[in-house]
């Protein structure tokens, strides 16, 4: 099932860190070691059956070029833009990137593109997980096994090998309880850092137009029956137009006068790839010929992801963002 994935919902989207560090007897850990070891199983019983009710299974680790890291994961259903390393080398350029393939058996189940951070004066280094580690097919019956044995074989390599802080940020859930974040706490993550803006909107695509209608806010449903009578025309268009786009969104932080925290630098990377599936689809509200908002939506995996918007002054009278959001829920079903 696909979501489309916005701001504002509350969600468990915290930064979780778990460190190996070396102590004397008499003097405590600060954070907790890694608990437990990692079993392997080599018997020839299904995953789940093998490991039901535990963890302690041994996958495979591959850490590969960032060119072969996007052509793989392109077809994960839990993919997302931050995990690109074309993202990350942009976003990021500072740190060093290790993407991580995990496998079982010789089958690649999920991966992490992780982050090294050295601290000053060569004290020690930070690796970083963000909305990671992903799984290849989120809807196996053994998804939570498969993702907590991903976590282990990377507390025990960034952990308990090179001695680093591991900070985990994990996917934000469908659910109000966010089952990844409290197996990391099982695990025995402590929860570090929170986002600036953890609010997330999480849409369900897959339902028809009366009944997502009939979902959306009464003040929301009049601000988009108003907004189809404006005569506003939708737009899908190709990634030669992205100039447009990108005037739009000057003009409007421009116009606005804020400080733009983003990632917007990333966008000629994501639009000039050739790998299709990771491209970002861009969309185009215009009235009379005018173009008057538009938004870029990440679509790879079994989410989608509201990147950009932009929109000029003419934009809110017009109610163009409902419009606009509206029919990119339904062209994304």
């Amino acid at each position: 099932m696909r979501h489309l994935l916005c701001c504002n919902r509350k969600l468990l989207t915290l930064g979780l860190y778990l460190a190996a560090q070396k102590c004397s007897e008499q003097e405590a850990p600060r954070w907790p070691l890694s608990p437990t070891a990692l079993v392997h199983d080599d018997t020839d019983t299904p995953l789940q059956q093998r490991h039901a009710g535990t963890t302690a299974i041994q996958l495979e680790t591959r850490i590969v070029s960032g060119e072969e890291w996007d052509r793989t994961i392109a077809g994960f259903d839990e993919v997302c833009q931050e995990q690109l390393h074309m993202f990350a080398q942009t976003r990021w350029p500072a740190v060093t990137q290790e993407p991580m393939l995990f496998l079982d058996r010789g089958e690649i189940v999920g991966g992490a593109l992780m982050m090294i951070q050295r601290l000053p004066l060569g004290i020690g280094a930070i690796a970083i997980s963000k909305w990671a580690p992903i799984v290849r097919h989120g809807a196996r019956a053994d998804r939570d096994i498969i993702h907590a044995a991903m976590i282990d074989a990377l507390v025990a390599e960034y952990a308990d090998k090179r001695g680093q802080l591991l900070s985990v940020l994990p996917r934000a859930s469908l659910t109000e309880t966010n089952e990844d974040y409290e197996r990391l706490i099982a695990r025995g993550f402590h929860r570090g850092s929170v986002l600036g803006f953890p609010n997330r909107y999480i849409v369900n695509l897959r339902l028809g137009d009366a009944e997502q209608r009939k979902s959306l806010h009464q003040k929301w449903r009049y601000h988009l029956n108003k907004s189809e009578k404006e005569g506003l025309s939708f737009e899908h268009a190709g990634p030669e137009q992205i100039a447009e786009f990108d005037a739009l969104y000057t003009a409007m932080t421009d116009r606005k006068q804020f400080t733009d925290h983003s990632a917007y630098e990333t966008v000629s990377s994501l639009m000039g790839t050739d790998i299709d599936a990771l491209r970002p689809e861009l969309f185009f509200i215009r009235h009379e010929d005018e173009l008057v908002a538009g938004a870029l939506i990440f679509k790879a995996g079994d989410r989608a992801v509201y990147l950009y918007g932009a929109t000029n002054d003419r934009a809110l009278p017009l109610r163009a963002g409902y419009f606009m959001h509206w029919h990119i829920i339904r062209w994304l079903r």
